[in-house]
């Protein structure tokens, strides 16, 4: 008997300190971000960045639902009934002015369904960089804009970091980058050309001074002056990656989501993961960047390994319980 409890204390024991250690990895807030993009981290090739729309790679999370009502009424706020001459690059304009019409507000991130996302943009002023392209996202698929969303890290690709949105226009037959957050888009000096993340980060990389900064309201513009704006996105250069889907309605109407999403953000996440809702994320890979790629994929192991063994654990301590039930029992029965 002693040593039957004795073997459920040493368990109890051991997935106590399972739990420890994967609270001290995900503490503070953005060493929990650091957690979730270990898991769903994926080293991508060239290829995986510089698709076109209607040829995006087979694995990519295409959104393939009809927008919610909610945001076709949000259409014809914006629009109203004629788009038929609007171009995608035009459209995302109007639907960026439309996020910015009132001034920035007190409050921080959002952190919600798309749905409460908006009305918190539109109405308090808030949101932090990855509500607003959560929200984008929604908006360019209601108006069948193809569009992207990429991210930018500054600590190893954790949570510390910034959210932007890339659109298609098939006028101009290119990606262009929008940062609607920071209310600003890019082009090239030397060249008038409207720029896409990838040739926005080229010239943070070899030619910054070719870089020209558009503001979309000025009054929103989220920077000093534009050697602020380059200083903080050259920080963040050799941390570029997309996320692999821009399927924003499917991950919010699937069940678990919607179950788990009532008790927390993060665990809406963790079971999005679990169950292959949740886009993963393409890094580009620099020779600048290696060990910090090395870094989080050692760091996707050790959180294989953590799970592994809680489950193992679990399994064993509830087979130890089960035993110690039976001996009891038996011991009644003699």
């Amino acid at each position: 008997m002693k040593i039957r409890l004795l073997g459920i204390a040493v368990n109890v024991l051991l997935l106590i300190s399972l739990a420890f250690w994967l609270l001290t990895l995900a503490t503070p807030s953005t060493e929990a971000a650091k957690l979730r993009n270990a898991l769903i981290a994926e080293v991508g090739k060239k290829t995986d960045f510089d698709w076109l729309p209607g040829h995006a790679p087979d694995l990519y999370k295409q959104e393939k639902l009809e927008p919610p009502d909610f945001f076709k009424k949000i259409h014809l706020q914006i629009f109203g009934n004629n788009t038929e001459n609007i171009n995608e690059y035009n459209k995302t304009l109007k639907i960026a002015k439309h996020l910015l019409q009132i001034e920035k507000g007190k409050g921080g991130g959002i952190l919600s369904d798309t749905v409460t996302a908006y009305d918190g943009i539109t109405k308090q002023g808030a949101g932090y960089c990855a509500d607003f392209t959560q929200v984008v996202n929604a908006l360019a698929k209601t108006e069948n804009i193809p569009v992207r969303e990429w991210g930018m890290a500054f600590d190893g690709f954790g949570g510390w970091g910034h959210a932007f949105n890339e659109i298609y226009d098939s006028q101009l037959k290119k990606w262009i980058f929008f940062d609607v957050f920071n209310s600003f888009y890019v082009r090239s000096r030397s060249s008038g050309e409207l720029l896409s993340v990838l040739e926005f980060r080229d010239r943070l990389l070899h030619k910054p001074e070719d870089i020209d900064i558009i503001p979309i309201v000025k009054s929103r513009f989220g920077f000093k002056d534009r050697d602020h704006l380059l200083e903080y996105f050259d920080r963040g250069k050799n941390q570029f990656y997309l996320w692999w889907g821009n399927n924003i309605f499917s991950y919010e109407n699937h069940p678990v989501v919607e179950l788990t999403g009532i008790i927390s953000r993060s665990l809406e996440q963790l079971s999005a993961i679990a169950v292959g809702i949740h886009p993963t994320i393409k890094i580009i890979k620099t020779k600048e960047n290696e060990i910090m790629v090395e870094d989080l994929m050692d760091l996707k192991t050790t959180l294989y390994f953590i799970a592994f063994s809680a489950f193992f654990l679990g399994m064993l301590l509830i087979f130890q319980i089960w035993n110690l039930w039976r001996f009891h029992q038996n011991s009644k029965a003699t």
